[in-house]
């Protein structure tokens, strides 16, 4: 069980740090990894609502999952492009082949996390930026949506030329909306003369849509537009 904190650990830093444009996860401070048998070695298994390819959300956890590999050998495995509907289905897979824990990178994954979590007593669920649970085995952490939101939005209020700026959205989703409000905050608060435009896509993985809003920002002013 140490192993398996200290990967919650891990991980839940590596989420903390966030990810660089290129989507890589900064390194946590290493340690080595305990000595002991293969009956030790953890399995951690991440449910993935996109592509790991999409250089944000979904790449950064994934490659969170790379640096438990790489620094505790645990046994690893992902699932990406993970609907709603198969949510369920994908956390009672790994848990039925054995996963210590597993990983639903999202609030999304949390209905179908608790709908089955019961059956499995000793494997370790968890839940990124889902509401703070009351099952024992099932743990949520929490992203500061709002504190990477005011980061653009304060870069973006000191240095647009225009006077207007953007803000471009995937889902209505709180983590999203909780950004799109830190941006905004950020924007009134060190240049409130600035003019805020703010659009979501309705998806994720849907790069036309994303690159047709920004370029209406940009057509109505921005010179500057956070995704």
């Amino acid at each position: 069980m140490k192993k398996i904190t200290c990967i919650v650990l891990v991980l839940m830093l590596l989420f903390a740090v966030g990810c660089s444009s290129s989507g890589e996860v900064v390194d946590p401070p290493t340690e080595e990894p305990e000595s002991g048998s293969p009956a030790d070695v953890p399995s951690v298994a991440l449910l993935l609502n996109g592509p790991i390819s999409d250089m944000g959300w979904n790449a950064s956890a994934y490659n969170a999952l790379m640096k438990i590999e790489e620094i505790y050998g645990a046994e690893v495995s992902y699932a990406e492009k993970v609907s709603q509907s198969d949510m369920g289905d994908m956390f009672r897979s790994y848990a039925e082949q054995g996963y210590d824990m597993i990983y639903g990178h999202g609030s999304q994954f949390m209905d179908a996390c608790l709908s089955i979590h019961m059956d499995y007593p000793e494997v370790q669920f968890v839940i990124i930026n889902g509401p703070s649970p009351t099952e024992p085995n099932v743990a949520c952490t929490q992203i500061a949506d709002d504190h990477q939101g005011y980061l653009m939005g304060a870069f973006a209020a000191l240095m647009t030329e225009t006077g207007t700026v953007g803000i471009v959205g995937g889902l209505e989703l709180p983590p999203i909306t909780n950004a799109i409000r830190g941006f905004e905050a950020a924007v009134a608060s060190l240049n409130p003369d600035a003019k805020v435009l703010s659009a979501m896509t309705g998806s994720f993985d849907d790069a036309a849509s994303a690159k047709e809003t920004a370029i209406a920002c940009i057509n109505e002013g921005a010179d500057y537009v956070g995704a």
